[in-house]
């Protein structure tokens, strides 16, 4: 596999995975749900791992269809 490759290969994975998450964080009222809406994916993961730092939680954690706060 050639660095070129590669790095288009790493690129594209954390864009797809910035959607997936943008979708669940639109469907749940998450951090960064506006930046997502506005596809900007990696403001929305930016918004994303500042939460999940700020928390003494696991990276994903749902009760009762809400994020917790």
């Amino acid at each position: 596999m050639y660095v070129q490759d590669l790095e288009t290969l790493k690129r594209n994975y954390v864009i797809r995975t910035a959607q997936r998450l943008g979708l669940f964080v639109r469907r749940y009222h998450g951090p960064g749900e506006k930046l997502f809406a506005a596809r900007n994916f990696y403001s929305g993961l930016e918004a994303l791992r500042v939460h999940f730092e700020s928390k003494d939680i696991p990276k994903i954690s749902l009760q009762d269809a809400k994020w917790n706060d």
